[in-house]
């Protein structure tokens, strides 16, 4: 798994050449055209096969995480740049925003990749989160890095500590993809604004 990098996204016959630009992040993809072929001789580009989960968070069940206003406008052009430019098919694309991506639904939507059955071993899976993270205390067995570390976690929308609802930490989180890698394959990349902090190799 590769993440904030992307990668073996070529299919013949194309040439993409796309800037996705908001307040947090800019994305470029360059796919050069493999084929010398003149537009009357060219096949029809297959359907991409490309499987993507965008996330957006604008508001927060617990008031601590201020507003993002931008995080759920940004999912939306996220999945238009993917629909429109990319010509992925909507139905290749899950979107979960503010009340849906709660801590369960979050882990349900990267654990569905695993049982979907459209998707082949080494088909591109991209993950896309808009929305706030965070630093909590490990518990006393967890390396983290060194004393006074915190371990980073996703905060899902309905986040509340006192109520047994937590947040989702990186390790989870690694273990979480290392599981659709062993199913589907590693070529999966994760994109993660206003901060990256997607560090995950397997």
């Amino acid at each position: 798994m590769l993440w904030f990098s992307l990668t073996q996204w070529i299919w013949t016959n194309c040439q993409i050449c796309q800037s996705f630009n908001n307040h947090w992040a800019s994305i470029y993809v360059c796919i050069q055209d493999l084929d010398s072929r003149t537009k009357s001789n060219a096949k029809p580009r297959p359907k991409p096969r490309l499987f993507a989960l965008v996330i957006g968070i604008g508001k927060y069940a617990l008031k601590q995480f201020s507003d993002l206003p931008g995080a759920v406008p940004d999912a939306n052009e996220v999945v238009n740049w993917l629909v429109t430019d990319l010509q992925v098919p909507l139905d290749q694309v899950s979107v979960i925003t503010d009340e849906a991506a709660s801590r369960v639904g979050i882990i349900s939507a990267l654990e569905a990749f695993r049982s979907d059955d459209r998707i082949h071993q080494g088909d591109p899976i991209f993950i896309y989160y808009a929305g706030h993270g965070s630093g909590i205390p490990p518990p006393e067995d967890w390396e983290c890095g060194g004393p006074g570390k915190k371990i980073q976690i996703l905060v899902p929308q309905d986040y509340a500590p006192e109520r047994g609802i937590h947040g989702i930490p990186d390790h989870f989180l690694g273990w979480l993809i290392h599981r659709i890698a062993e199913k589907k394959g590693n070529n999966i990349v994760g994109i993660r604004t206003p901060e990256i902090y997607f560090q995950y190799l397997c």
